[in-house]
């Protein structure tokens, strides 16, 4: 111990000279800024204190546009209790800040509080001082001077168990990983006098007289159900120091149970977390009440509330290594360092690549199903075109038929009669009145036959009549009633009156002979530019969505003559319920 008592003093003056010459050098130039002495407990790297520390002089330095001198040092004594071997470092201070003392002294946490509260008279009279990273419990408020500010904390190692127990409910065993100076074996009682009322359901090992090699065996073979709350290692039990955060470094390395600690900065260094205090929060703070004070502000009237333990927060990698599920942790926690999954990595390529896919898809579908309906289109336009040409030699064998059996024959009987007359034996007693009444049929069934085949009524009487009169036709058939109904111009577009006329025939001759109805409206009506021809009747009707053995030739000629002339054709029918079809043609004609 005296050998490093010797180093330290050696390494403390040369540090003062620099510091000296520093501060010389800053006077000389004439610049004046404030000048704060930033005294820490175990060593200006120490964790998480250093976290603090950094983020004090970062928010300082903001506040005062860069304009402050932040010198550090550290308090070695710490690490053999109060009052011991001050002396060397009292010296170094009284060298440090003999020709140019700070503005405001900061320290940072118990020890340093305690040390500069000693040796106030003697090192910093009339200078005001900022303790903070200081647990509440440390604070004797009787000490605290007008010169003395305050940026607590505190702690609370019960909630930091009940997080354990959440996290991991069936955890049996928690070993304490904590120094042996005495600022730790202070706390080493503290933490044990608050968790004593977990002492029947939590079995506990405390590791504060063991060396670190014994600390790191006993953390890698803790029976199941375990974890470790680690509080703070400065010096082990064979007194040998650990600087830095590498004491928590090692032990996470070997241990076999998840870690848990006080602040939110050692998630990072492998704690598992849970409600921490936030140092940078800390840091923050500190570095507002500093520049409070730096701007006047008395230092009594800056007695912060105390900093406590914020909402949870967790380290994804230590989750997933002690196999603890998001499910099982405090509602509202976050948690850090999750690593993306394949998906949210590459989601973007993912998402494109399975658009891509999907369009191939449709597409390739689409294809298929085109070239089905074209094969099955090119096969009925086929069979409908033949069928076509056999309806139309059939039309035409019937009409030569009618021309051949019946009117030629009776044009024949005519001219025999009409011999008879001449050579006056006659074998009928009137022959004049019969051979005008046969004229008179066969005029009538000669102008019947040219109907079928043009009906000129639509160009002589319009659209209108020619409709009435097909439906009076089909009325004197007897076999079904027609009503219809007109309410169009008069000037209509001849293929258009043609079109509608024909569908209208089409649908009447398909009701008389298949629908078994015994009631049809005829309605024509014109709507916005638009008019619209319906045929309704109270037959058998069909399923429309039944695919049919063969195409309809009716049908298929009605939708061709629609589809000519830009227009819509709909069929509504249900079996049972009668048959409607819907025509929609433009009263104007559209440019082709």
């Amino acid at each position: 111990m005296g050998m490093w008592i010797r180093h330290s003093r050696h390494l403390l003056a040369a540090l003062g000279l620099a510091l000296v010459g520093a501060l010389a050098a800053a006077a000389e130039s004439g610049e004046r800024p404030p000048r704060v002495l930033l005294l820490h407990s175990f060593g200006q790297e120490f964790q998480p204190y250093s976290d603090a520390a950094s983020r004090f002089r970062q928010e300082l330095n903001q506040r005062l546009d860069g304009k402050v001198d932040v010198f550090e040092s550290a308090l070695q004594t710490a690490r053999s209790g109060p009052g011991r071997n001050d002396a060397p470092f009292v010296d170094y201070l009284m060298a440090l800040t003999a020709e140019a003392g700070p503005d405001l002294v900061v320290t940072i946490g118990g020890p340093a509080m305690q040390f500069a509260q000693r040796h106030r008279e003697q090192l910093f009279p009339g200078v005001p001082m900022l303790f903070t990273a200081v647990d509440i419990r440390l604070l004797e408020p009787e000490r605290l001077t007008d010169s003395d500010g305050t940026v607590t904390i505190r702690t609370d190692p019960g909630l930091l168990l009940e997080n354990i127990l959440q996290v991991l409910p069936d955890t049996q065993h928690v070993a304490v990983v904590i120094g042996a100076s005495p600022h730790e074996r202070y706390w080493a009682e503290e933490v044990r006098r608050e968790l004593q009322p977990y002492e029947g359901r939590i079995d506990f090992s405390w590791l504060g007289d063991l060396d670190f090699d014994q600390m790191k065996a006993e953390v890698a073979r803790l029976p199941p159900h375990s974890a470790i709350l680690f509080l703070l290692l400065v010096v082990d039990g064979a007194g040998v120091p650990h600087p830095f955060d590498h004491g928590l470094k090692e032990l996470h390395a070997v241990a076999n149970a998840p870690i848990f600690g006080f602040y939110s900065s050692q998630v990072e260094r492998g704690m598992v977390g849970g409600r921490l205090i936030p140092d940078a929060e800390l840091g923050a703070k500190t570095a507002e009440a500093a520049w409070q004070i730096l701007q006047g502000a008395a230092p009594a009237a800056i007695r912060t509330e105390p900093i406590a333990a914020a909402s949870p927060i967790y380290d994804w990698r230590e989750l997933r290594r002690w196999g603890i599920k998001d499910s099982d942790l405090p509602e509202g926690s976050q948690v850090f360092f999750r690593e993306d999954t394949l998906w949210e990595k590459y989601r973007p390529h993912i998402v494109a690549g399975l658009v891509v896919l999907l369009l191939q898809s449709v597409l390739i579908v689409a294809l298929v199903r085109q070239n089905g309906r074209r094969l099955r289109a090119e096969k009925e336009a086929a069979s409908l075109g033949g069928r076509l040409l056999m309806v139309h030699e059939d039309e035409r064998r019937r009409v030569a038929r009618e021309l051949h059996d019946d009117v030629t024959q009776r044009l024949a009987a005519m001219a025999i009669e009409a011999m008879q007359l001449h050579t006056g034996s006659p074998s009928i007693s009137n022959p004049v009145k019969s051979i005008r009444d046969g004229l008179v049929r066969l005029s009538e069934d000669v102008h019947a036959m040219s109907y079928r085949l043009h009906p000129s009524v639509i160009e002589d009487l319009g659209l209108a009549e020619a409709l009435r009169a097909e439906c009076d036709r089909v009325n004197r058939s007897g076999d079904v009633s027609v009503v219809f109904n007109c309410k169009v111009p008069q000037k209509i577009p001849r293929d258009t009156a043609l079109c509608l006329f024909r569908i209208a025939q089409e649908a009447l001759r398909n009701i008389v002979r298949h629908a078994r109805a015994t009631a049809v409206e005829v309605s024509l009506a014109e709507q916005d530019e638009w008019l619209q021809l319906t045929v309704r009747d109270n037959g058998e009707g069909f399923d429309t969505g039944k695919k049919q053995d063969r195409p309809s030739l009716g049908l298929a000629s009605m939708r061709e003559r629609v589809n000519l002339l830009h227009g819509e054709m709909d069929i509504e029918s249900a079996p049972g319920h009668g048959t409607a079809v819907m025509v929609w043609l433009p009263l104007q004609p559209v440019p082709a």
